[in-house]
């Protein structure tokens, strides 16, 4: 007995077929143009922020994402320069991405303290609303070297240099390096102050260990005058720094 099929069992045959394929196109056309969905996106953030940037892309994935040559702030004075910066994530339970690690090369940030609080140009903008709860630090790892702040308060300018790697919550190891032509507190003042410390977070309490230098430290008003003073730094603080 001959049996003859109907042709829609090999037409709807047909277009399964052809809807996959059309789907692994599809899936292949996006992951294609991950990096130029990324930049669009990245593109369209800053400018809803009113923030002038420029960056190239390097490498976009679900789990890793490579930026290089990252400029913040007006180019001619930045308040960020970044010459390569390496984010991985993953995914939570709750089907968000968290940062849990960052290596960051040739970081340049300008930032200067004012009224008690420290601002950073037009990262400011890319920064959350404040959430009036004390400061915590974050629990993600980081891997940073050939980085530095220049902070302008009103005592005088601070440059710091740092680098380390480590969980900032706890476990994070590093050395910093701290210089400022002259700082002055109140009717104090000190010149060409150095310190070169070594920084660690501990069960979430930032320390620090090492000698803390001037050629000169001065309070005219008291007639007190010390030449080349040296001490050695040893202190630990809690995470909000109060």
């Amino acid at each position: 007995m001959i049996v003859r099929r109907r042709p829609f069992g090999r037409i709807a045959m047909f277009v399964a077929l052809a809807l996959l394929i059309l789907l692994v196109v599809a899936i292949g056309v996006l992951w294609v143009q991950r990096r130029p969905i990324a930049t669009h996106y990245l593109k369209g953030e800053f400018e809803r922020r009113g923030v002038t940037a420029s960056y190239h892309l390097d490498r976009v994935g679900l789990r890793i994402q490579e930026v290089s040559n990252l400029v913040i702030g007006d180019p001619k004075r930045p308040d960020l320069i970044a010459r390569f910066a390496h984010i991985e994530t993953r995914l939570k339970v709750n089907g968000n991405f968290e940062v849990y690690r960052i290596v960051a090369r040739g970081v340049r940030l300008r930032g200067r303290l004012v009224h008690g609080r420290i601002s950073w140009g037009q990262i400011d903008k890319m920064l959350p609303p404040p959430s009036n709860k004390p400061f915590a630090l974050p629990s993600f790892a980081v891997d940073i070297s050939d980085s530095s702040i220049a902070l302008a308060t009103p005592f005088g300018p601070l440059g710091l240099a740092i680098e380390g790697q480590g969980k900032l919550s706890g476990g994070f190891a590093g050395r910093a390096a701290i210089v400022s032509a002259r700082m002055a507190p109140g009717r104090c003042a000190a010149t060409n102050v150095h310190a070169y410390v070594a920084v660690s977070v501990v069960a979430r309490r930032p320390q620090i260990d090492g000698p803390v230098t001037a050629e000169r430290f001065s309070c005219p008003a008291s007639r007190f005058d010390v030449g080349a003073p040296r001490f050695d730094a040893k202190a630990s603080f809690n995470e909000s720094f109060t």
